[in-house]
């Protein structure tokens, strides 16, 4: 649910957001190319330190723990710029704690996401579990697209009444288009804030009750697998795996292309 929604809030919502702000979209741009780089060397070397981790609490919930408690923090920070940024101020503000972010949580959801086929060796189990997380994931895109446009609502307490003191119609005019325009500004920041404290609360209190509820199964590190290029290289004996890689990098590359464009 967490991991959805905070994906389709930070898409959609941030660019618009800061836009409207006054930040500069080539410096966003820029951040948001560099995050997607980051992750692409990030990924296996986290998927390699929590395949070979040996932790009393497992290998995969303390880095999902770690993880849990930065990816709120920065999700929140993403959307509460302070007002005296200028505008190379607010994109680097976007910049640091985008990065971030997506560092937090590549370093937690990689774990999460190897520790569900681990649970049971039967496909039928799998099949079901598999299906609440789907659905989970679709009520979280719910949410990072309902939840905003309600909250604005809420927000948008706009008085705009001091324009009618003014000496001249167009004046008038001038004057509430400003005020309106100052006013959904700023009740779209606020509504976007409290729907990312929801989701990074949401998603750090889950994360714990998983570690707390969840018995990780012992795994036996070969010393042949210690290493990570070894690791990497060892891929290429397995078929099945090797059928369905180029196809996922195709599909997952033109989604981000999307997404970022």
């Amino acid at each position: 649910f967490g991991k959805t929604a905070s994906f389709l809030i930070l898409s959609i919502n941030a660019i618009v957001l800061y836009q409207s702000k006054g930040a500069n979209l080539v410096i966003l741009s820029f951040f948001i190319a560099l995050a997607r780089c980051i992750e692409v060397f990030l990924k296996p070397i986290v998927g390699f330190k929590s395949d070979h981790a040996n932790f009393n609490l497992g290998r995969r919930k303390p880095f999902m723990l770690l993880a849990s408690c930065f990816f709120a923090i920065f999700l929140v920070l993403v959307f509460s710029p302070p007002e005296w940024l200028s505008q190379i101020g607010l994109s680097l503000w976007f910049g640091l704690f985008y990065n971030l972010f997506f560092i937090a949580e590549t370093v937690g959801n990689i774990p999460y996401l190897a520790i569900a086929p681990e649970l049971s060796k039967s496909s039928a189990q799998r099949e079901k579990l598999y299906l609440f997380v789907y659905t989970f994931q679709f009520l979280g895109i719910l949410c990072a697209a309902i939840v905003p446009v309600l909250l604005q609502g809420i927000f948008n307490n706009c008085d705009c009444s001091y324009c009618d003191y003014l000496e001249t119609v167009d004046n008038m005019e001038n004057c509430v288009s400003k005020c309106q325009n100052k006013c959904n500004t700023e009740s779209n920041e606020a509504s976007l804030l409290y729907t990312c404290i929801f989701i990074g609360f949401h998603y750090l209190i889950s994360i714990i009750m998983l570690s707390l509820k969840l018995e990780e199964k012992k795994h036996k590190i070969n010393s042949k697998e210690s290493y990570l290029i070894p690791s990497l290289l060892s891929m290429k004996k397995n078929a099945p795996f090797l059928k369905v890689l180029f196809p996922c990098i195709f599909d997952n590359s033109v989604i981000q292309i999307l997404a970022t464009m």
